[in-house]
């Protein structure tokens, strides 16, 4: 717990994992307060300008980002402040390599599949960054309602396709790009084909490097 708390208390950059009524995971980012006896405290995060609410006894789920590693741990809500609220500490936490959650601005144009208003879309888009775990892009239909979507793409001659799950939606602020950015999930990847992208992001990160020295 020492390490936990050695990283929490330095501010690094903190997410916080909430099951919508909907049963769909919202991920909001936010930053630690300070730590008692009893408690953590994390800063309300915000949601189009507004604090985002927390019951009594939710179980969320807390992600660390740190240069060793991704700690993460489930906790339950103790109380909801005004500016702040209280997770009971965790009996225990995981630590998770960096590099299985590698996320890399790859340019990547994907096909994308979906339902809205009972018509089924089909729309080529560009990726904005991937990882083996998933997605993120930018597309102008609002997909909080939207449950099956399929995603297929080509990286490193390998077709990729697979089913998502909508972790995050944001509203862009910027006019001359799609409404929505979309932070998804990848939910029907064998090992093999998440192993693939993982190691086309470390080859094009490397790349990339290799090409900023000269």
């Amino acid at each position: 717990m020492e390490e936990l708390l050695e990283y929490l208390q330095s501010n690094k950059k903190i997410e916080i994992e909430k099951l919508l009524p909907n049963k769909k995971i919202k991920r909001y980012k936010t930053a630690f307060y300070q730590v008692s006896k009893e408690d953590f405290q994390f800063f309300r995060p915000k949601e189009n300008e507004s604090f985002v609410d927390f019951r009594f006894n939710e179980v969320v789920r807390i992600l660390v980002y740190t240069k060793d590693g991704v700690f993460t741990f489930k906790t339950k809500v103790l109380k909801c402040g005004i500016k702040t609220f209280k997770l009971q500490i965790p009996e225990n936490y995981k630590k998770i390599q960096r590099r299985g959650l590698l996320r890399v601005d790859l340019p990547l144009v994907a096909n994308i599949e979906y339902e809205l208003d009972s018509k089924l879309i089909r729309k080529e888009l560009k990726i904005i960054n991937i990882s083996g775990s998933g997605v993120s892009f930018n597309i102008d239909d609002d997909l909080s309602k939207t449950d099956n979507i399929l995603i297929a793409f080509n990286i490193e001659e390998k077709i990729i396709e697979a089913r998502l799950k909508i972790i995050e939606i944001r509203k862009n602020l910027k006019q001359n790009i799609e409404k929505y950015r979309i932070s998804a999930q990848f939910v029907s990847l064998n090992n093999h084909e998440i192993e693939h992208i993982i190691k086309s992001c470390i080859k094009y990160q490397i790349k990339m490097r290799k090409s900023s020295k000269g």
